[in-house]
């Protein structure tokens, strides 16, 4: 019985601290909209961009000449790599010239042997037919030592064949030399022609080696390389890649000309101009801030990718200064721009406005009743400027 009653206690204790904690403290709704007061002070207009890091000056790097005009990426130097003047960043797929350039390379040794060969050849054809010629010389002068005897010391008939036998000579001599010449220009004909054919074979190889070597590509200056975004597919290129003659791949910026390229959604269309002040901050040095001026702002929104409905505008920041070693191109950055400045005003937070009634109206503290025609001025993420219909001190409830 003791125990019973013990636990009857218990009981009645533990019932009595429940219904204390479940009945409502007047206080404590109030505790947080107690807080919200329409205040008096300075409003600043703030618009906050997201952007990237960009270079204005850069040295591209493109797809050279080649003989086909497409092509695959079979190497190339990694995004962010420091590299020097004259190295090589990319290699490009040359498996069917190096598989043509033996072909070529013996098409010149079989060229080369040709022209060996024609030139032995009309060196033997030449000497034979100018031996043939000196022999008919030769005929010519014994057959005129034999017609110009005195007709007193040879008989008639002799005399006769003396003239004969030279005008058969003379005639014998001029067809040698007539042969002697044809050979020579039919000798250097085909000397020639072995060697048009030699010459093609070597700018044939020529042209396969220089192929090859167009290739290898190599780093204009030095500096940091950054690789290139895929056209298509929103990506940095990687090996394996198509690519065509003068697309570019990959780029060595000037890191002394950075500036940030950020977007403004087309619902904040007017929010900003030209000549604006920015703050920057980039994602990966949130303690670090950089001065800049909004210099341009694009003219017609675009759309942001793919098949997303949102559109913005194409925003360009020139930064006042830069941090060469930390600052790379690529790198994210919040970009916040002051639109308004305006001191003295009056302010209510927006958790205590009611902006979709028309007019707004603030929500007051303990049930009192809403003020109505509350002219609103402009507003950033956390307050708006209050114009007329409040007074400074009211306390306000929060927006249900």
């Amino acid at each position: 019985m003791r125990w019973k009653a013990l636990l009857l206690v218990c009981a009645g204790v533990v019932t009595g601290i429940s219904c204390a904690g479940g009945r409502a403290d007047p206080s404590r709704d109030d505790a947080t909209p107690a807080e919200l007061v329409v205040r008096r002070g300075e409003f600043r207009g703030r618009v906050v961009l997201t952007g990237d890091l960009q270079a204005a000056r850069s040295e591209k790097i493109t797809v050279p000449r080649v003989p086909s005009w497409r092509t695959t990426i079979r190497w190339m130097a990694e995004d962010g790599a420091d590299v020097v003047a004259g190295a090589k960043v990319l290699e490009l797929d040359g498996g069917a010239f190096a598989a043509d350039i033996e072909k070529k390379r013996l098409s010149v040794v079989k060229g080369e042997s040709e022209v060996e060969q024609r030139e032995a050849e009309a060196a033997v054809l030449v000497a034979e037919k100018e031996s043939q010629a000196e022999q008919r010389r030769l005929s010519v002068e014994k057959a005129r030592i034999d017609a110009e005897l005195p007709q007193e010391l040879v008989s008639r008939q002799k005399y006769t064949e003396n003239l004969l036998a030279l005008m058969r000579a003379q005639a014998e001599h001029e067809k040698a030399v007539e042969e002697l010449t044809a050979a020579r220009e039919a000798s250097a004909a085909t000397v020639e022609q072995a060697m048009i054919s030699l010459q093609k074979a070597k700018r044939d190889l020529r042209d396969v080696e220089e192929a090859l070597d167009t290739m290898i590509v190599r780093a204009p200056r030095s500096g940091v390389l950054v690789v290139g975004e895929h056209i298509r597919e929103r990506r940095k290129y990687m090996v394996g890649d198509s690519v065509w003659v003068g697309l570019g791949v990959m780029e060595i910026p000037d890191l002394a000309s950075m500036m940030v390229k950020a977007s403004l959604s087309d619902v904040d269309d007017g929010k900003i101009r030209v000549g604006m002040a920015a703050e920057c901050t980039m994602d990966s040095y949130p303690d670090l801030r950089f001065s800049g001026t909004v210099t341009d702002i694009a003219a017609v929104a675009s759309e942001e990718g793919g098949q997303s409905l949102r559109r913005s505008f194409a925003v360009s920041i020139a930064l006042q200064q830069t941090d060469t070693a930390r600052m790379r191109p690529g790198m994210s950055v919040k970009v916040g721009i002051e639109t308004a400045r305006l001191a003295n005003v009056l302010l209510a937070p927006r958790s205590a406005l009611d902006l979709a009634s028309d007019p707004p109206r603030l929500v007051l503290l303990g049930g009192q009743a809403p003020v109505d025609a509350v002219r609103v001025g402009p507003c950033n993420a956390a307050e708006c400027v209050i114009v007329e219909g409040a007074v400074e001190g009211t306390k306000l409830g929060m927006r249900r």
